[in-house]
């Protein structure tokens, strides 16, 4: 016998399994976050969205940087320096 899949409600988020962990989806200020839960267990991953579906409501998360790096930072002061240097050379 087939289970029939469980439709969520709008606006709640999602989980899905990449390998062995669940991983969580909902929005935020419009953009998407994806977040690994870091457990196995459907049930927990489940709770760890309904904490995070919560905090969205209450405005208490905040979205993470991406990693920054020193070569990164170090590389863009260089293009930096050269569009700069570039731009006011006088003809």
């Amino acid at each position: 016998m087939s289970k029939k899949k469980r439709r969520r409600r709008y606006g709640t988020g999602s989980l899905f399994k990449n390998g062995h962990f669940w991983w969580l989806q909902y929005y935020l200020k419009g953009q998407r976050v994806t977040e690994n839960s870091k457990v196995e267990d459907r049930d927990a991953a489940e709770e760890l969205l309904k904490q995070r579906v919560a905090e969205v409501a209450a405005g208490e998360v905040m979205i993470e940087p991406g990693r920054v790096t020193i070569a990164g930072i170090c590389e863009l002061v260089l293009s930096d320096n050269n569009y700069v240097s570039y731009e006011t050379r006088k003809p």
